[in-house]
C-alpha cells in the first residue's frame, strides 16, 4: 500500500517539478514557510498518534512507535520533496538515521548499512539544492539592481499608447 503512494506522489511530483512555479513553469527550490511547517509537523504527529495506535492495536509490531513515526516522516518528506521544500533533506536524513537503528535491532545489518547511501544522497541533495536557492537568489538581486524589466516597460507604454 505505501509504494504505491510512493509512486502516486511522484508522478504528481515530477508534474509539480514542471509545471509548479510561476506561470506554470518550472518549480524553483524554497524553504518551507512557518505556516507550512506547522501544518507539516501537526499533520504528521496527529498520523503517527493514529498509526500507533492502529499498529498497537492490531498487528505484532515489535516497535509500533518507531515503525509509525518513520512511515509518516517518509510521507511528509516526500510530500516536501514533491514541492521542493528544502527542509525535505533533513527529514530524510532523521528518517534514515531512525531505521539503521531500526534494522540493526533486528539485525539487518545489510539494509542498516544502505540508509548509509541513502543519507549521503540526501547530503548531496541538500548542498545542491542549498546552491540552488543561494544563485537563484543572486540571480534576484542581480536583476533588481539593473533595474525594471524593459520588455515590460516598453509595452506598458505600448498599451498607453493604444
Amino acid at each position: 500500500g505505501l509504494q504505491v503512494l510512493y509512486i502516486v506522489l511522484s508522478l504528481l511530483g515530477w508534474y509539480w517539478w514542471l509545471h509548479g512555479g510561476e506561470e506554470r513553469g518550472s518549480l524553483r527550490v524554497a524553504e518551507a514557510t512557518s505556516r507550512q511547517a506547522l501544518a507539516l509537523l501537526s499533520i504528521a504527529v496527529m498520523t503517527t498518534v493514529a498509526f500507533w495506535w492502529a499498529q498497537s492495536r492490531f498487528t505484532d509490531s515489535a516497535s509500533p512507535f518507531a515503525d509509525s513515526a518513520t512511515a509518516v516522516a517518509s510521507v511528509v518528506a516526500q510530500w516536501m520533496l514533491m514541492r521542493k521544500l528544502l527542509g525535505n533533506w533533513y527529514v530524510w536524513i532523521a528518517v534514515d538515521v531512525a531505521y539503521i537503528v531500526l534494522y540493526s535491532q533486528q539485525h539487518l545489518w545489510l539494509t542498516a548499512s544502505l540508509q548509509l547511501l541513502f543519507i549521503a544522497m540526501c547530503i548531496r541533495g541538500l548542498v545542491e539544492w542549498r546552491r540552488e536557492i543561494v544563485e537563484g537568489d543572486a540571480i534576484e538581486i542581480s536583476l533588481r539592481a539593473v533595474g525594471p524589466d524593459p520588455v515590460a516597460i516598453s509595452s506598458h507604454d505600448q498599451d498607453a499608447n493604444d
